[in-house]
């Protein structure tokens, strides 16, 4: 008989060993939350069908595509203008000499 009023007392409890209430103050300053602004989804494209999804996707990975081409040019023109620079140094260099 006391095994079940063991087994009862413990059935009940067990339920409410997790059950923990954690007060936050709701009032929480805007800026304390997160550092990061803001995200304007305004931009973000709204496709009603599967194939405008799938459109605005292969566009997306063109418009990715003609940046890292234009990265890649722009770090060569960066490297040609640090070669001519260090040219125009070295030819300085000898003029000061």
């Amino acid at each position: 008989m006391r095994w079940i009023i063991v087994n009862l007392v413990v059935l009940f409890l067990l339920p409410t060993l997790g059950c923990y209430s954690i007060n936050v103050d709701a009032n929480i300053p805007e800026g304390v939350v997160s550092s990061s602004p803001r995200v304007d989804s305004s931009k973000v494209p709204r496709p009603q069908t599967l194939s405008e999804a799938q459109e605005e996707i292969n566009l997306a990975y063109a418009r990715i595509q003609s940046l890292e081409r234009k990265v890649r040019n722009l770090e060569g023109d960066k490297s040609e203008l640090k070669r001519k620079v260090s040219a125009l140094e070295k030819r300085l260099d000898r003029y000061e000499d």
